[in-house]
């Protein structure tokens, strides 16, 4: 089947989305509330944890995600935590700011085609990639980064601003390279 519309979680609720067909539309999980996806078809629609939601996204093999994930948040409402476990295929950019939380876990059948960036003190992103993976990554205004190639990544890396931490660990097959700029720390 089909489905063209958004599913989103508010304040506590809990949205759980199988989707073995197609998906057009975004999915949000806002301040306490809870999103999980199963996608086994394809989905094209961004994903954002904001304000203390929490968004958790399975990528089966085989399937297609076309679209952003967003991770946001700040002091007074909470911040996002947003997981996209990757299987099969996902085309589309990462980002974590104000504080919040964004993991990128691309398993050995997993291709992610997007950038990934973070910004804001407090804000972090760990990126652990098994598969493939092509994109930039960029580290900016006093965030953390977390780079663990074992697979292959093709892209560069940039880490910017006093306070910002960029590690990269590459085990796998890694063609990019990595600048410091502005007394942020790049650790490879």
């Amino acid at each position: 089947g089909a489905l063209n519309g958004y599913a989103d979680a508010w304040y506590g609720s809990t949205a759980d989305i199988t989707v073995t067909g197609d998906w057009i539309g975004d999915s949000t999980a806002y301040y306490t509330g809870t999103n999980t996806i199963d996608l086994t078809g394809t989905w094209t629609g961004d994903a954002d944890a904001y304000l203390g939601g929490t968004l958790t996204a399975a990528i089966e093999e085989g399937a297609v995600w076309t679209g952003d994930a967003v991770s946001e948040g700040d002091e007074s409402d909470g911040y996002g935590l947003l997981t996209a476990d990757i299987f099969g295929t996902w085309n589309g950019n990462a980002e974590s700011n104000y504080g919040a939380v964004l993991n990128a876990n691309i398993a050995r059948t997993g291709v992610w085609t997007g950038d990934a960036s973070t910004e804001d003190a407090g804000s972090s992103m760990t990126i652990t990639d098994a598969g493939t993976w092509n994109g930039n990554a960029a580290a900016a205004s006093g965030s953390v980064m977390t780079i663990d190639v074992s697979g292959a990544w093709t892209g560069d890396a940039k880490a910017s601003d006093t306070g910002t931490t960029l590690t990269i660990t590459d085990s796998g097959v890694w063609n990019g390279s990595a600048t410091a700029e502005s007394g942020a720390c790049l650790l490879y």
